[in-house]
């Protein structure tokens, strides 16, 4: 764990102390473009259609993409056409482009971003918009038959309306030290909590984790993230778990909390060699990639989300993604009362 993470977490209090002029003007600027939304000097744009948003207060790892993911499949299992709009963090293009129109994923992480690719190739049907501009996004899925988009990490995104604002909040972090950017974790005031509509718990041991005060009032969900095979770089299942006990191996992650990866890999009874862990959505080089295959005498291991980044430079049998789901535990009844709210009565077109 890095030394600013460990002063997020309450840690290192020397460090947050002295970065805590850098949040005063972090948290001033943040103040004055809600406060300009709020006075209707920005229009709010409103879709045609309805938008879910699903975000965290926090800076990275609370879970929020998988937590997107989860709830797309659930409403389309409600017979939903459903679409993800993203800003494509980390793509090297620019402006509107249509991941997968649900039909198919002809675009690269590259000009998609990870995340939406990641998000595409993982549920087949499911429309994938990464802009920058999110009310653009919106009317280009109403054009693509899309009956509701989820805004994907959209709770700090005040531009455009939504029906549902699902806070996603890293049960083993909360809200760390309750500081603003850079002392502490928060995009926002904790405050601002009070904005959601549903909180949504990850990382959560057992079905009685509880949220930050803020919350305690919303509808709930738990979830916990399940390891269910080793994939290849294309995320296609190619070998059970088991395939990891006692295998020396070599992880490479490019992810916010590289830890979390290494501990579930020894949790499934793997022998990491070496961990090799890059900054959050690194763009991976040939020359990379190529130093990773040849210096590793065994498989290599990374996640899904680096694996979609990956793929284009990588020999595919050499490395192996670590697939992981959300699983909801315990009362799911607020989750449904969601799903229920944007389900089409059957028979209708």
């Amino acid at each position: 764990m890095s030394t600013l993470a460990r002063a997020w977490r309450g840690e290192a209090p020397l460090l947050s102390a002295a970065l805590t002029p850098l949040s005063w003007a972090y948290g001033l600027g943040a103040r004055a473009h809600r406060g300009l939304v709020a006075s209707g000097a920005f229009r709010r744009a409103r879709a045609e259609l309805p938008i879910v948003s699903v975000g965290n207060l926090v800076a990275g790892g609370a879970g929020k993409t998988p937590v997107t993911l989860e709830l797309a499949r659930r409403l389309m299992r409600a017979g939903l056409a459903v679409a993800v709009l993203s800003r494509g963090y980390g793509r090297s293009s620019h402006g509107l482009v249509v991941v997968s129109d649900g039909a198919t994923c002809a675009v690269s992480a590259s000009d998609g971003g990870d995340e939406p690719v990641w998000l595409a190739r993982k549920l087949p049907g499911l429309v994938v918009i990464a802009a920058e501009n999110r009310a653009e996004a919106a009317c280009r899925a109403k054009a693509l038959q899309v009956d509701i988009a989820l805004l994907d990490d959209g709770f700090s995104h005040h531009m455009l309306a939504r029906d549902e604002d699902i806070l996603v909040v890293d049960s083993t972090l909360g809200f760390g030290n309750r500081r603003l950017l850079p002392a502490g974790p928060l995009r926002e005031p904790a405050s601002q909590a009070r904005r959601a509509t549903l909180a949504w718990l990850t990382r959560c041991e057992s079905a009685s984790a509880e949220p930050p005060a803020e919350l305690l009032e919303k509808p709930l969900v738990r979830s916990r993230y399940v390891a269910t095979s080793l994939a290849g770089l294309d995320l296609a299942p190619q070998e059970p778990l088991a395939a990891l006990r006692h295998r020396p191996i070599v992880a490479v992650s490019g992810i916010a909390r590289p830890e979390e990866f290494a501990a579930a890999l020894r949790a499934l009874g793997a022998s990491i060699d070496r961990h090799h862990a890059f900054g959050d959505h690194h763009r991976f080089t040939p020359a990379e990639v190529a130093a990773l295959e040849r210096q590793a005498a065994g498989i290599l291991v990374t996640t899904e989300k680096d694996a979609v980044r990956l793929q284009p430079l990588a020999s595919p049998d050499r490395w192996r993604a670590l697939a992981m789901e959300v699983e909801v535990i315990g009362d799911a009844s607020a989750l449904d009362a969601v799903v229920r709210r944007f389900a089409r009565p059957r028979g209708t077109a």
